[in-house]
């Protein structure tokens, strides 16, 4: 089955400027709308990377452990092919914050360019994934990214940035076997690993890059069992996945595609265990008019409705934050809150315990260089408040997962911007 071709181009690095060049033509055909006035006034930079040892680009955004250090990744600087990017911690000292860089990515069979966060597991080592590196005889020679383990050293390090020790637990193939996972793993409570590389599969050959996949990996015998448990085909269920799996409590797969599916616009699917095997199936697919081009993944709440977002699309075109609620064994589809000027969401959202939603828009706001904000509910719908509209000095353009601490407090980053042009750490409070 012919694919249809994926929203930016195979192996483009630098995704920033093929994204730069969509949302310029969205905010050409979009009448720019002022956000709601309400704001909070406890927004601060954390900090200001430098493109020295911190690097450039913190595209994957956070993720938080239970002691409330924060974990990510760079990219490297634009143009950056080999040895680039790093996993870094980012923790509170005193009464302020140091950036640790706990490790460095050296090309070729190591692995480049993690534009995913980390995940951490449940012995509070990380994995995550790299777009290229590992096998470099494969998709264009730039290699076929890699799914990577991240363990703290053996013994005390008494230096203030001590790095962590690597093990490429796989290295992708080729081009039907999936490559260049832009997005990170899951893991379930038995440690298996879950992702889905943006291409390969179906119809990968010569200029098609067939419609990505899903894969599991297993530990065993001190390695990892690696398979294939579903490809996309396009029609009906969608193609080209950029945002992380999410696993639930049975063991459930739940993702989302940024086109195909039956309307051609993406969709959400649901991949689960059935006997030695597992079986897909469509939870919905956009069309347009309620979201397109869904780049995020998803998050639950505890009585399992799904939350997510969508670059384009909705009643503006500006993309939609939408919920899907279980219904008799399927799922009911609503659009919470249509976005206005530029594009939607790159990021996936954040829940607190009272059931609000946190999100990041790419562009839009004052400034159209993208803004924060919150979705409260109550008896009448969904309230927005845009928390913080960046200005360029305080980074611009959010991406990547947000992280909520125990006090509630917010954490997120740029991918440009800031005091040096590299993109920030930044933390909003309640």
């Amino acid at each position: 089955m012919e694919l249809q071709q994926p929203p930016v181009s195979i192996f483009d690095i630098n995704l920033r400027a093929s994204l730069a060049s969509l949302v310029s033509l969205a905010v050409l055909a979009t009448l720019l709308a002022a956000a709601p006035t309400a704001r909070a006034q406890t927004f601060q930079v954390l900090h200001n990377f430098t493109g020295g040892a911190d690097e450039t680009s913190p595209w994957g955004g956070l993720t938080i452990d239970r002691s409330g250090h924060l974990y990510g990744t760079t990219i490297g600087p634009l143009g950056c092919t080999a040895a680039c990017g790093t996993v870094y911690e980012f923790s509170h000292q005193g009464s302020g914050w140091i950036l640790s860089t706990l490790y460095a990515f050296r090309g070729g069979q190591d692995g480049t360019i993690p534009y995913a966060t980390v995940a951490i597991a449940a012995d509070g080592s990380l994995y995550g994934t790299t777009i290229a590196g590992g096998l470099l005889d494969g998709c264009l020679g730039n290699g076929c990214g890699t799914v990577y383990h991240l363990q703290p050293p053996a013994s005390f390090c008494h230096s203030v940035s001590c790095p962590w020790n690597e093990t490429v637990v796989y290295r992708f193939q080729n081009c039907a076997n999936l490559f260049e996972p832009q997005d990170g793993v899951a893991l379930d409570q038995a440690g298996n690993i879950f992702g889905a590389p943006t291409y390969g599969g179906l119809g990968c050959q010569d200029d098609n890059f067939g419609g990505g996949g899903v894969f599991e990996l297993t530990p065993s015998q001190g390695g990892w069992n690696y398979q294939i448990i579903h490809l996309f085909s396009g029609n009906p269920d969608g193609c080209t996945p950029l945002g992380t799996v999410m696993v639930d409590q049975a063991g459930n797969i739940f993702g989302t595609t940024t086109v195909c599916g039956a309307n051609g616009d993406g969709s959400v699917y649901e991949v689960s265990p059935s006997g030695s095997g597992w079986n897909e199936s469509i939870v919905h697919s956009f069309d347009g008019s309620d979201g397109r081009d869904s780049w995020a993944g998803l998050i639950s709440d505890s009585a399992g409705n799904l939350y997510g977002t969508t670059v384009y699309g909705g009643s503006n075109n500006s993309g939609v934050v939408f919920e899907l609620s279980p219904s008799n064994g399927s799922y009911t589809y609503s659009v919470l809150y249509n976005f206005s000027g530029g594009s939607g969401s790159l990021s996936p959202l954040s829940m607190d315990t009272a059931g609000n939603l946190y999100g990041v828009k790419y562009t839009g706001g004052v400034n159209d260089l993208g803004l924060i904000f919150r979705l409260t509910p109550g008896s009448g719908g969904w309230t927005f408040t845009d928390l913080h509209d960046f200005s360029g000095s305080d980074g611009s353009y959010p991406v990547g997962s947000l992280a909520l601490d125990a006090d509630g407090s917010l954490y997120g980053t740029t991918e440009d911007g800031g005091a040096n042009g590299y993109g920030v750490i930044w933390e909003v409070t309640p």
